[in-house]
């Protein structure tokens, strides 16, 4: 049996990582799912860091401990915060998407700024959300507007607008009828 293909566009933007067309990373910045996902990411990463960095400072406190020893304690420590942003970024990007952005080089690898290329990455993301929320609603609003410049006269008022002027009309009948009575 044959399909028809269903074809819409589902807003999903396409950035090839470090320009390279083999490394596709896409995304809808504005669904909601991937925008608190990515938000929460953010709010985490500070949390998890300060946690890892806990962590880190026991690694160094501990004195009995050999230089071999430490270093091993030390990698697993980064292999631990590797582990857990690659899994939160790909439970919102979706499966497989850490290793497009990051590769094989791990996410808490210090780039040439001495930053960690995770949080150089999130920073990196950001406006792109921003840009495209803003642009996507100033479509929206300009549609908006649009479909009520087309609209009667008559119905440009909005609902709430109605309600409002059906409240103020009783009460106006209302104070008519109060000062008839009064008299």
């Amino acid at each position: 049996m044959t399909g028809t293909n269903l074809n819409f566009d589902t807003g999903t933007i396409t950035l090839y990582v470090q320009g390279d067309p083999s490394r596709k990373f896409a995304f809808n910045p504005t669904d909601q799912r991937v925008l608190k996902g990515f938000l929460r990411l953010v709010d985490e990463a500070d949390e998890k860091m300060k946690d890892f960095s806990k962590r880190a400072e026991n690694i160094d406190e501990a004195g009995d401990i050999t230089e071999a020893e430490f270093t091993s304690q030390t990698a697993d420590l980064m292999d631990d915060i590797d582990h857990w942003f690659r899994s939160s970024f790909d439970s919102i990007f979706g499966k497989g998407q850490a290793q497009i952005v990051f590769g094989n080089t791990s996410s808490v690898a210090i780039n040439s700024d001495g930053e960690y290329i995770m949080i150089a990455m999130l920073m990196a993301l950001y406006p792109i959300f921003e840009k495209e929320i803003q642009t996507r609603s100033d479509r929206i609003d300009k549609v908006c507007s649009e479909i009520i410049e087309e609209l009667p006269e008559e119905e440009k008022e909005l609902p709430t607008e109605k309600a409002h002027s059906a409240h103020k009309e009783a009460e106006e009948e209302n104070a008519d009828t109060d000062s008839a009575e009064e008299h």
